[in-house]
């Protein structure tokens, strides 16, 4: 009876780690967001905004967005252009009110890829494919119309699975002539550009961003100014303190503002000129001066949604970002521009009843053992006797 009692006692040892709830739940940190690759992702002009937790929707826990955005402050800025972080990934979830109110008041301004709409916040949808090898569509990303975004879906790993890219159709896009830029970029490029004003005082234009206070991203915007006149320089003016434009005023510099190539596809402050007129792209807060060979007739100031006047803008999204070397790697010298929605990776941590098993199975086996063989050592004893 003692034997069997304590062979029962030994397999309930065992079976329970098997029936048992084995894990909870824990965070841990993607130590490339701060240390080499998330700091050279923002020098090339990347984004980062966030897509949530590990293996938990939004829509279900939305104490998940002001976490996810903690997790991305405590590791890294958002932008070249601004430290926090304003575009939300929703995985094609449903946007409910009170998901649309906690992404406001975490100050999200871009949600992305969801059947849902909120006036307090600029919708992006994933609609060039993805750059997964046999996926990707060059006919798909070669159609779309002038001035429109397009984002591009890119996943590095599904499980423990590793996505393959598409490499002729990355070769192929890094050769358009299209803006390469992300999607809180192209958002407040487009507000910046509607802000531009201009006015006239001889032979100079002025023209102006102003700088919005609480404006949480500074980001350059671009205007096409037309006029009958032939361009003699563009100067650069000091920061505006006040509405002086003119070229008397103390804003008025000599130095001159840098020109943009016709080729570049990179966001960036400058002027260029076109025919009838310069398109020039400028900081909020910043003025230029354009003098010209005699006083401005019939000038009009127009915002360009796009960068350059270029056809239309892409950014490649790279979702359920885990880990960015992973995710990253393999466009390390490429122009393309990422808007790179993290996930804080989820780590599977023991609960305390697993190692509580592991120490009393430990114990429990040399006892046993000795019991059985004592037990056994003294039942051939009384056979012999018998």
């Amino acid at each position: 009876m003692k034997s069997k009692s304590l062979g029962l006692l030994m397999c309930i040892i065992l079976c329970v780690p098997i029936f048992s709830q084995p894990v909870f739940a824990e965070w841990e940190s993607d130590n490339w967001l701060s240390n080499i690759i998330g700091p050279e992702r923002i020098l090339f002009g990347d984004e980062f905004g966030c897509q949530g937790l590990e293996g938990i929707d939004a829509v279900d826990e939305v104490w998940t967005i002001e976490s996810c955005k903690e997790y991305l402050m405590g590791n890294t800025h958002a932008s070249r252009w601004g430290e926090s972080p304003i575009s939300f990934g929703l995985n094609g979830l449903v946007m409910k009110e009170v998901v649309a109110d906690e992404l406001v008041r975490a100050g999200f301004k871009i949600v992305g890829d969801t059947s849902g709409d909120d006036h307090r916040l600029e919708k992006v949808e994933l609609n060039g494919g993805s750059l997964e090898k046999k996926v990707a569509n060059t006919t798909l990303l070669d159609s779309f119309g002038e001035d429109s975004l397009v984002s591009i879906e890119w996943i590095a790993r599904i499980h423990d699975l590793r996505v393959r890219e598409d490499k002729d159709a990355i070769e192929w896009l890094e050769k358009q002539a299209v803006w390469f830029t992300t999607w809180g970029e192209w958002n407040y490029h487009n507000i910046s550009g509607n802000r531009a004003n201009f006015s006239i005082s001889g032979n100079f234009i002025s023209v102006s961003i102003p700088k919005v206070s609480g404006d949480s991203w500074s980001v350059p915007g671009t205007v096409k100014l037309l006029f009958n006149q032939s361009i003699i320089s563009v100067y650069r003016g000091c920061n505006l303190t006040s509405d002086e434009t003119s070229p008397d005023s103390p804003c008025f510099t000599e130095q001159q503002y840098p020109e943009i190539a016709i080729e570049t596809r990179h966001l960036s402050t400058g002027w260029r000129p076109i025919n009838g007129g310069v398109l020039i792209t400028m900081n909020p807060g910043e003025i230029a001066y354009i003098e010209l060979d005699g006083p401005p007739t019939n000038a009009t100031l127009h915002p360009v949604n796009t960068f350059n006047d270029l056809h239309h803008s892409v950014t490649i999204v790279g979702i359920h970002t885990t880990n960015l070397f992973q995710w990253s790697s393999d466009f390390v010298d490429s122009p393309l521009r990422f808007t790179w929605l993290l996930v804080q990776p989820s780590s599977e941590e023991l609960g305390l009843i697993i190692p509580a098993l592991a120490v009393s199975t430990l114990i429990a086996t040399p006892i046993v053992i000795r019991y059985l063989l004592k037990n056994d050592g003294l039942s051939s004893i009384d056979d012999d006797r018998a």
